[in-house]
């Protein structure tokens, strides 16, 4: 059932105006209509900013908690709203930092598998030959294309040979003449490689466990937080839907509450001697949509809202299609 709306339009000195945007949200009055179409301020914009980091911060937390395991036991602290924004900004720091070590991790292991067909060994010697004029080449070919005269020419050495392919040396003062790929190895030995890949997986554990403990410890903070911004957002939209008359003297606003709700309202408005008028919906108004099911019908209300409400003059239609949606889940079943 689509609740029956009052419509409400306020005329409040620009004095009373905060006090008063604070009250009606207290009365139950459920939307403000845009009169400054397109409208916006810094606090604003920095509160949609923030929204959309907490989105993300919850999200992340979400995936540490479903992914990570953990041998600690950690207990929830008490729920602290005002400490949601540093906890944001640690959460952030954490998954930049995450970031920058899986890329690390990416490239250490392409290092590894470049460099594990040839083994542990020391540049050193390599160096000393290049200064008396001897460079030395790494190639791979296919097993089945290494030819004999690359030994004779150049003392091809073949190192290894792994799924059809081989590995190997060559000597010579210049690039030889070999119809093979040559390679460009890694600077560092494959044994610093493996101990760097242990010390970024090692970082990368701290991290993923730094996450659990902030999301078991402190998510409701964060959460608190969340909804502070979200009233505060609620708030800055409100002040922003009212339009100013004579210099900022007086505010123009139209606002809307249920039927039910409505004699709170009046009296609030003559007790605190605030100009008002009240009136039924008319057909074109864009009435903001509040429905009233009972419980059995309410649980199939997200499924009208994936669609869309109905407009106020239309019939609710969730009483009817819950038994249909009800039958077609459970033949799906």
């Amino acid at each position: 059932m689509i609740q029956k709306m009052k419509k409400f339009t306020f005329l409040v000195t620009g004095k009373e105006y905060e006090q008063f945007i604070s009250d009606i949200r207290e009365l139950g009055v459920l939307h403000i209509d845009e009169l400054q179409s397109g409208a916006t301020s810094d606090e604003l914009q920095q509160s949609l900013d923030i929204a959309e980091r907490y989105k993300n911060v919850i999200k992340a937390l979400d995936y540490a908690k479903e992914t990570y395991e953990t041998e600690n036991e950690y207990v929830s602290r008490p729920v602290d709203a005002s400490q949601g924004k540093a906890l944001v900004e640690e959460v952030e720091k954490l998954l930049a930092e995450e970031y920058s070590l899986k890329h690390k991790l990416d490239d250490t292991e392409k290092a590894l598998g470049q460099l594990e067909p040839w083994g542990n060994f020391d540049r050193e010697p390599i160096k000393r030959l290049a200064q008396h004029g001897c460079n030395v080449y790494f190639f791979v070919c296919p097993s089945k294309a290494f030819a004999r005269e690359w030994v004779d020419n150049y003392f091809a050495t073949p190192v290894s040979a792994e799924k059809g392919k081989t590995y190997f040396l060559a000597f010579a003062s210049e690039r030889p003449d070999i119809t093979a790929e040559c390679l460009e190895l890694p600077t560092g030995t494959l044994a610093s490689y493996i101990e760097q890949k242990k010390d970024v997986e090692s970082q990368l554990c701290n991290i993923h466990e730094h996450l659990v403990r902030i999301n078991a410890e402190s998510r409701e903070s964060i959460l608190a937080a969340q909804v502070e911004n979200e009233n505060s957002i609620s708030l800055s939209k409100v002040r922003l839907c009212s339009e100013s008359i004579a210099g900022d003297a007086v505010k123009l606003m139209v606002g809307w509450t249920l039927e039910e709700k409505s004699a709170d309202v009046t009296g609030y408005l003559e007790t605190n001697h605030i100009f008002y008028e009240m009136e039924d919906p008319k057909f074109d108004d864009n009435v903001p949509i509040q429905l009233k099911n009972d419980s059995y019908s309410r649980l199939f209300e997200p499924i009208l809202r994936m669609y869309s409400l109905p407009n106020y003059s239309d019939l609710d239609p969730t009483p009817y299609f819950a038994p249909f949606f009800m039958l077609f889940f459970g033949l799906c079943m």
